[in-house]
């Protein structure tokens, strides 16, 4: 479990850090996904700390605050991408 965690930690902070060569705004769709991975990878972070014990529970919730940075950002990204998208996700009906 603890290597899955690095895992994921290294993962969040490769990817943004590649994102955040960029400014806000128009983002590639890959930078999208890849933001929205990040998100996910946090989450899952997230409830995998809350159900550790002990020594690894310390050093997950650890990793997890290092990764707040980079989930930050990635929601950023997200937000901006909803911003100018605001029909993203929205069901039209032909009438």
């Amino acid at each position: 479990m603890l290597r899955t965690l690095t895992v994921v930690t290294l993962l969040m902070c490769s990817t943004l850090a590649f994102a955040d060569n960029y400014g806000v705004g128009a983002y590639a769709s890959y930078e999208i996904k890849e933001a929205q991975q990040q998100v996910d990878d946090y989450r899952a972070l997230r409830r995998a700390c809350s159900i550790t014990q002990g020594e690894q529970r310390r050093l997950c919730f650890s990793r997890l605050s290092d990764a707040t940075d980079t989930y930050t950002k990635a929601k950023t990204i997200l937000k901006s991408q909803e911003a100018s998208s605001p029909l993203l996700g929205q069901v039209e009906f032909d009438q």
